[in-house]
């Protein structure tokens, strides 16, 4: 969850420490930032060269058509908006 976050939401170098409950030792939340810090950029790197171009869904809305009392197969319409 650190890494994601480290390299996700850009967290500054100055707020990983912030990032961490208070049950972690202190020695280790320095250790951990250390790496976080030195394996931000290239993480960050490796994440825009996997990612695939998927168009970002909008929105989306649905309903029921065929509601009428002689039909025997309601069906659902689902539009995408991209």
């Amino acid at each position: 969850m650190l890494i994601r976050r480290c390299v996700y939401e850009n967290t500054s170098k100055e707020d990983i420490p912030k990032l961490f409950p208070d049950e972690v030792l202190p020695e280790l939340q320095k250790l951990l930032t250390l790496l976080l810090q030195k394996f931000q950029l290239e993480w960050q790197e490796d994440v825009m060269k996997d990612q695939n171009i998927v168009p970002r869904l909008k929105a989306m809305t649905w309903n029921m058509t065929n509601l009428e009392k002689g039909s025997a197969d309601p069906a659902e319409v689902i539009d995408l908006k991209v």
